[in-house]
């Protein structure tokens, strides 16, 4: 596990596992970009809750979506675009939404 989440520009442009595997900083950020679109379309579309209670759900796609996104960068912070399949955010989605409703 990461010691911490912050990251200086240098390692991000320089040094990050996608850097490594022959990805520039322009073609990891243009897919970034591509999936946290499809993340925010994606959680719209399936209706995404926090549970705020036990028996209380709350319609809530941005903050479920935002969080997953979170999750997606720090996912691909540390690990090469090329080694991972784009469709990993949909696992970050549906994680974060497990984790909202208290499961």
């Amino acid at each position: 596990m990461c010691a911490s989440w912050y990251f200086s520009e240098e390692y991000l442009r320089n040094s990050t596992p996608s850097r490594v595997d022959g990805i520039s900083y322009e073609d990891e950020t243009k897919q970034r970009e591509i999936w946290t679109t499809l993340l925010q379309q994606w959680g719209i579309k399936l209706n995404m809750y926090e549970l705020c209670n036990p028996y209380f759900l709350v319609y809530r796609p941005q903050l479920v979506t935002a969080t997953a996104m979170v999750y997606f960068h720090r996912f691909f912070t540390l690990r090469s675009l090329k080694q991972h399949d784009q469709f990993v955010y949909v696992t970050m989605l549906t994680q974060t939404n497990k984790r909202f409703l208290g499961h």
